[in-house]
């Protein structure tokens, strides 16, 4: 029965990875869009270039693939970096002191030209927009005391209803030629640049700031009066060098953007749940979360490199897989959830959820010292996996729980007849009836994710 068990799910994952590579790769990757922001602070004046993603141009602009080459076509693209421009004026509040600025877009420049592109490689594009803001007049040979910098990015767009998608930013700043200093830039959080110290600060932002107009549909006049640009230069980098890293604050910053990446992330906790649903005793859950850690972590260190590519139109399908997969192995073939299958499929669809977290980490990244990669992605990992046991701990005990007060106590009643652990009335009724709830919303996923 086992083997006939092992057989079938191998075939099912088989089959699906088969399927996802043959069809039209539609899907772009997991809903955090992240990107990179140089402030550039001199007298009169504070010049923002903003490294965005394709990726966060599409998504902003509302840019389907053609059905035909299924890639984004350059003209269509160009279209949207012109309007993409002002969509950040209108996105990004900047402010010196008290006074709220106006900014003017100088340029943009695509660092790889403007080629079409596939929904593969939308996450590794970037353009680079150069906005310039002018303090007021009087203080045109004046540093600011302070710079404000906050975004709303991509604010009521979704991924997945119930799954928003959010703009992340690594941004650095410098006054004059000093060395940069770092921080990340989350939405409706506002950071805070200390000119005289030479540092940031932060904090919440009121929610009034910003207008919410999430999308620009490009018209069709757009379109057609677009032609592509071509890089003509190429966007200033960030010498490693000049890049000051702040270990604590950036591990700090990075743990919480991985707890807040998981807790908003609800396939994730799906396929976790599921996991600890046939968890039975804390050894059960120990080896499961043990394997489904070890593999995410390695895929997410892996594509973090560059050394294995984060396809979200695979990975994305993949993750919305494993939560039907073991969900249905819970319902059909509960006694089979606790063994060596078990923790196969913990490991093998971990290697995907990995993928997911990973996006385009690295891109945000570049240019930083290797403490500060290594800073970043240990903070980030160390998040991930404390996401994770807030949703997989409480919810073990709570199972726990019930097991000792209904089903102890149903045992006690029929010593001599009492089933096994796993068949008692709640035990059973949580593992299946909780399973088909996952199972369902798993299969909305896969369908959303590939078709939608």
């Amino acid at each position: 029965m086992r083997r006939r068990t092992t057989s079938i799910l191998a075939l099912a994952f088989l089959c699906s990875c088969a399927w996802m590579l043959s069809h039209p790769l539609r899907v772009l990757a997991h809903p955090v869009a992240l990107g990179g922001i140089v402030v550039q602070i001199d007298p009169g004046r504070i010049t923002l270039r903003v490294r965005s993603s394709v990726e966060e141009i599409c998504i902003a602009h509302s840019l389907r693939v053609d059905g035909q080459t299924q890639e984004y076509s350059a003209a269509a693209l160009n279209a949207a970096c012109l309007k993409h421009g002002e969509y950040l004026l209108r996105h990004f509040e900047l402010k010196s002191g008290d006074d709220v600025l106006a900014g003017e877009v100088k340029k943009f420049t695509p660092e790889r030209g403007a080629p079409s592109l596939s929904p593969l490689d939308v996450q590794k594009a970037f353009v680079v927009f150069e906005l310039e803001y002018l303090l007021r007049e009087g203080q045109e040979q004046k540093l600011p005391a302070s710079v404000f910098v906050l975004h709303n990015m991509l604010e009521g767009l979704d991924y997945a209803p119930g799954n928003p998608w959010e703009a992340v930013y690594v941004i650095r700043a410098r006054v004059a030629r000093k060395p940069y200093e770092l921080t990340l830039l989350k939405p409706r959080t506002a950071v805070i640049f200390d000119v005289a110290k030479h540092e940031f600060t932060g904090g919440k932002a009121p929610l009034s700031s910003l207008p919410l107009d999430p999308s620009v549909v490009l018209s069709a006049e757009d379109l057609a009066g677009s032609e592509p640009e071509t890089a003509a230069e190429t966007p200033e980098a960030v010498p490693e060098g000049q890049t000051r890293i702040d270990v604590w604050r950036t591990a700090r910053e990075f743990l919480a953007h991985g707890i807040e990446h998981i807790l908003h992330g609800w396939d994730h906790l799906l396929f976790v749940s599921a996991l600890t649903l046939a968890a039975f005793s804390f050894w059960d859950l120990i080896k499961v979360v043990t394997a489904f850690t070890l593999a995410h972590t390695l895929t997410l260190a892996l594509s973090v490199f560059d050394l294995v590519p984060a396809m979200g139109s695979i990975v994305e399908p993949m993750i919305a897989a494993s939560i039907v997969a073991v969900s249905l192995q819970n319902v059909f073939w509960p006694r089979s959830s606790r063994g060596a299958l078990r923790l196969a499929l913990a490991f093998g669809f971990g290697l995907f959820h990995g993928l997911g977290f990973a996006g385009g980490l690295l891109e945000t990244m570049r240019g930083l010292p290797n403490v500060g990669v290594w800073t970043a992605l240990g903070g980030f990992s160390l998040g991930v996996e404390i996401g994770h046991q807030l949703i997989v701990l409480p919810l073990f005990a709570l199972l726990l729980l019930g097991r000792k007060h209904i089903d102890e106590r149903t045992a006690r009643v029929e010593p001599e007849d009492a089933p096994a652990p796993m068949e008692r009335p709640f035990a059973s009724a949580a593992l299946k009836y909780g399973s088909i709830l996952i199972c369902l919303a798993g299969t909305w996923y896969l369908y959303w994710a590939v078709v939608q």
